[in-house]
Parts: structure tokens; C-alpha cells; sequence
């Protein structure tokens, strides 16, 4: 007890003969060339501001954190085979492979920093973690999660998750007909780092414009995972009315509606099973309804009851349509997306060398 008092008087002490003899002097030169410690607190502030916007300092708003999970993100296009899916998966999970040994090998004798390899196909996981809520509504054949497990940072120090996800990377390489593919090492982020929405009401200058973009953010050191919001959808059959079938009182609400009884179907009842409603459709039989030949063979029928050849009450095109549309204000939006590695640049600054140039230039060419 006597030594813990005579620290606690030592230590007061201390603070009392700092207070008085070193911070009270400073002080009082503080006061007395109070005008000159003005000027001199101003001229640090207008430097350090002059730092920032220059770029000699390099600031970040809400840096990523890295966390003890690598994810790889992937999409393909929408309606796409589950195979390829899977088969697009698989590459992922071979370059996983390949990292483990890389790592294993440089780092003889210590516990592999890749625990564990989790792949989840059309069920995404939430944050990468196994037994996670699924990341998409329902399940989708074109989506894959695939999860590398890390050991914990304090046994790994020589090796840090975004420096694994970005050799990930680059052993994944390209895979083919993917729409979207992003690596991702952070535990907790507050968005994408670069994030740019362009609106319009013409959906081919959106899509040029944003493929404008993704090829002006491909100059940039250090700027990773390209893509935009743009997807086109699956391939659609459009209908149109020929000329001479108007005089026939047909319309193209009943053109759409009679297509979409024959292939579709039209539900006549509904059987209670327990507690389920059963549905009965009336529809072509399955061999009459598997290719567009069975279209041109179809029958339409007019409103007096007679039916005429499709081909001579309509035609038809294949289009593409859009998996989704977003609007905001009636104006049609398609955001351009990128992540950063922060050791090579900053989101502000890829930003700040858009703005100067070539953004503005892009958005004037599709006005």
C-alpha cells in the first residue's frame, strides 16, 4: 500500500510541475504573441487544407474494412444453363485451389491461411458466411457465391485478405459469358467505391454511355471489378398485326392473349387439395409447343369464330428483352460500378481525374 501512495504522490507531482513550469510558460508566450500564435495556427489550417485539395494528402471517406473472408461474386447472363453456372463456379474454385498452394508453399511450416472453400449456386450467401440468410429472393441458375474462409488476422500478419483477394483475381482470370465478377476482402463497407448513375430515356445511348465509362475506368492503376447495372434479359418473341388482319376485327390484345393460351396456358379451374389450390391449365400439348414452327402453325381465331394461319394475321421478331428497369424521376438509370485498391489509388482521386474530362465528354456525346 505505501509504494502505491508514493507513486500516486510522485505522479501528481509530475503533472502539477508540468502544468505550472512547462505548459503554464508556453502558455503565457502563447498570450503575450497571441497575434503571431494566430497567424501561425491560420497558415497550418489554409496548409493542410491546401494538402487535401491538391492531393499530397490522400483522404478517404469510410475506408473499407477488411475482414476474415475473401467472396467472389459471380453473374451470368439471365436464363443462362445452371451447367454453366456450375462449370463457371468450378474455374473460381480452381484458382482457389491453386492460391492455397501458392500460400502453403511460401509460408513452409505454419497452418494454411485458407480454411475452408464454401460455393453456393443460385442461393447467394449473405456476407460469405456458411449458414448465412441467402443473399438473392429466390433461387437463380445464372448467380454463384463461392466463399474462401481465412485464418484469423493475428495468426496471418504476413498475409492480409484484400492482398488474397486481389491473387485470387488474377488467377480466376476471365471467365467466359460472365456478366459480372467481383472479388471482395471487406467486412464492412458503406457501398460501392466508386459508384456513377447516368440517366436517360434511351436505353442503347445508356448502355454505350456506361460501356464508355467501364473503358475510362479501365485506365486507372488500381481500379478493379468493372461492371454496370445494364442487363439485358432473356430472348423474347415480339408480335405485330399485318395490315390486312385489322379488317378481320382482330387486335393485338387478342393476338397476345391466344399465344399466350396456347403456349402459356389458361387456367379453367382450380381442384382443392388440403390446403393447396391445385391449378388446371388448358394449353397445346407439349409436342406442339417447343419451337417457333409451332407458332407459324398455330390458328388464330377471329371474332366471328373463324380461324385463320398465324402467318396471315401476324408476324413475328426475336428481340432481347431487360432482366430489370430502374427509373428515377420518369428517366431510365444504368449505374456503372468499380472497386479500388486503396494501396494503388483512392476513390476520390479516380473520381476527381473523371470529373476533369472525360465524364463530362461522355455525357455530351448522348445528349
Amino acid at each position: 500500500v505505501r509504494r502505491w501512495l508514493d507513486f500516486q504522490e510522485r505522479l501528481s507531482s509530475g503533472i502539477e510541475d508540468f502544468a505550472e513550469h512547462r505548459y503554464g510558460s508556453a502558455l503565457d508566450k502563447v498570450l503575450e504573441w497571441r497575434y503571431l500564435a494566430l497567424s501561425a495556427g491560420v497558415g497550418v489550417l489554409m496548409l493542410t487544407l491546401a494538402l487535401v485539395a491538391s492531393g499530397g494528402i490522400a483522404v478517404q471517406f469510410l475506408p473499407a474494412i477488411s475482414g476474415d473472408r475473401v467472396v467472389a461474386r459471380l453473374t451470368m447472363p439471365e436464363g443462362i444453363p445452371v451447367e454453366q453456372t456450375i462449370a463457371a463456379a468450378a474455374q473460381i474454385e480452381q484458382a482457389a485451389d491453386t492460391l492455397e498452394r501458392e500460400l502453403e508453399l511460401a509460408r513452409p511450416g505454419q497452418p494454411s491461411v485458407i480454411q475452408h472453400v464454401l460455393t453456393a449456386i443460385g442461393q447467394g450467401l449473405a456476407g460469405g458466411q456458411p449458414g448465412g440468410s441467402a443473399r438473392f429472393a429466390t433461387p437463380v441458375s445464372h448467380r454463384a457465391d463461392i466463399a474462401i474462409s481465412l485464418l484469423p488476422a493475428a495468426e496471418r500478419d504476413d498475409v492480409s485478405s484484400n492482398d488474397v483477394a486481389e491473387r485470387w483475381r488474377e488467377l480466376t482470370g476471365s471467365v467466359t459469358d460472365a456478366v459480372e465478377l467481383t472479388f471482395s476482402a471487406s467486412q464492412l463497407t458503406a457501398g460501392d467505391a466508386i459508384s456513377i448513375q447516368l440517366r436517360g430515356r434511351d436505353v442503347a445511348d445508356l448502355a454505350a454511355a456506361a460501356a464508355d465509362v467501364r473503358a475510362e475506368l479501365a485506365r486507372f492503376d488500381g481500379v478493379t471489378d468493372i461492371s454496370d447495372s445494364f442487363r439485358s434479359g432473356k430472348q423474347e418473341v415480339r408480335l405485330s398485326l399485318r395490315p390486312e388482319a385489322q379488317h378481320l376485327g382482330l387486335t393485338l390484345n387478342d393476338l397476345a392473349r391466344q399465344v399466350r393460351q396456347a403456349f402459356y396456358g389458361e387456367e379453367a379451374q382450380r381442384v382443392q387439395r388440403g390446403t393447396e389450390d391445385v391449378r388446371v391449365m388448358v394449353r397445346y400439348p407439349e409436342a406442339e409447343r417447343r419451337s417457333l414452327g409451332d407458332l407459324e402453325d398455330m390458328r388464330i381465331r377471329t371474332t366471328d369464330g373463324t380461324e385463320v394461319p398465324f402467318a396471315a394475321a401476324a408476324e413475328f421478331t426475336l428481340g432481347q428483352g431487360y432482366s430489370t428497369i430502374t427509373r428515377i424521376d420518369r428517366q431510365r438509370v444504368v449505374t456503372v460500378r468499380a472497386d479500388v485498391n486503396r494501396n494503388v489509388t483512392t476513390p476520390e482521386a479516380v473520381l476527381r481525374s473523371l470529373a476533369a474530362g472525360p465524364l463530362p465528354q461522355i455525357v455530351s456525346n448522348y445528349r
